[in-house]
């Protein structure tokens, strides 16, 4: 598996082998790849699930796996496909390459870490190009029998072992080169995700978006009034936070159900704030057309990323319920049903109505 797998990372085809090996070799790359490109992905997805709890926290795992699988599973398809060989999965190791040297770029401050996304995509180009060339020939084992056909049958019997001694001395030293190659590729992976996963546990406690119970975080923006917004207004009634942006569909979609809630609730003390986070030089003016296009009559804050990254906010649509001592109730991330989201306020209301005075 080893040679399997250097070989495929210098971009050089493996000989076909046993389909239990190539599935080994695949998984083995998918491993390597996810440590070190995806770690943060997989376990920003646990970090969210255990904050948020139920069904919407599995969901986050769900996403920051899938997220993290995707371009190996990518991969995958695409060296089946066009090398017509079953459980081709070391043909994906250029992948593992690809990462390796995008982060051997990032820490020599050679590239910024948005280079990322070039890096993958030249891996997935590797991956198919090695498809390609490991695809079985036409004439299937007609170019190998034909090589042996063609040695000189008056070469003297001592020559033809010197001959053969050598070629078997080349092809092991072919083999532990390989070897070492994959071996390479192996021992990387495993520092590199080793690293990422000791960075990633010191930094557990600030890893997914504020959970339940936790206090709303300091921050301060404008609203599109041009009044003040900060972690005060969130105190004294019952508030609904809900992060979007214009380009986020699922914002789009969920938008009447937000203005609905905020109609049927502002009069029994609700109080609804959409915080736009789109970096528009004229965000004002964006925010400004989408509100009217949209008809939404709840105020809105114009965010510039640090209200976001207070609430530890990396999904849109992203809501957050803040009680009216500003202590976070719920959150929500990605599509939220209207009435899910109506159980949440009508449990907040009852509870503020409650609240000795």
């Amino acid at each position: 598996m080893l040679e399997q797998l250097g070989r495929a990372a210098l971009l050089r085809p493996p000989p076909p082998g046993d389909e239990r090996s190539s599935r080994a070799g695949g998984w083995v790359a998918g491993l390597a790849y996810v440590s070190v490109a995806r770690l943060d992905d997989v376990v920003g997805g646990v970090a969210t699930m255990a904050n948020l709890g139920g069904k919407e926290g599995v969901l986050a795992a769900g996403q920051g796996v899938g997220r993290a699988l995707l371009p190996w599973l990518m991969a995958l398809m695409i060296v089946e496909w066009l090398s017509k060989r079953r459980h081709a999965g070391t043909l994906v190791a250029p992948l593992v390459t690809a990462a390796l040297a995008f982060r051997a770029c990032e820490a020599l401050a050679l590239v910024e870490p948005a280079s990322r996304l070039s890096f993958e995509v030249a891996g997935l180009l590797a991956c198919a190009w090695l498809g390609v060339r490991a695809r079985p020939p036409a004439g299937g084992s007609a170019r190998s029998s034909g090589s042996g056909a063609s040695s000189d049958p008056e070469t003297p019997p001592e020559d033809a072992a010197t001959v053969e001694e050598t070629t078997c001395t080349l092809a092991e030293g072919r083999r532990a080169f390989f070897m070492g190659a994959g071996a390479l590729v192996l021992c990387g992976s495993v520092g590199v995700g080793a690293t990422d996963a000791r960075r990633l546990w010191r930094r557990w406690d600030s890893l997914g978006p504020l959970a339940r119970g936790a206090q709303a975080p300091p921050f301060r923006a404008r609203t599109l009034a041009g009044d003040v917004f900060d972690r005060a207004s969130l105190t004294g009634a019952p508030t609904m936070l809900v992060f979007w942006a214009t380009w986020c569909g699922y914002c789009a979609r969920q938008m009447p159900a937000i203005e609905r809630i905020h109609r049927a609730f502002q009069g029994r003390g609700l109080r609804v704030v959409g915080v736009n986070t789109d970096r528009a030089a004229d965000q004002a003016a964006v925010v400004r057309g989408y509100v009217e296009e949209k008809g939404l009559s709840f105020p809105q804050v114009l965010d510039t990323g640090r209200v976001a990254r207070a609430f530890r906010n990396s999904m849109l649509p992203h809501v957050v319920f803040v009680d009216e001592d500003g202590e976070i109730v719920r959150v929500f991330q990605g599509k939220t049903g209207e009435q899910t989201l109506l159980d949440v306020v009508a449990v907040m209301i009852e509870g503020a109505s409650h609240e000795p005075r």
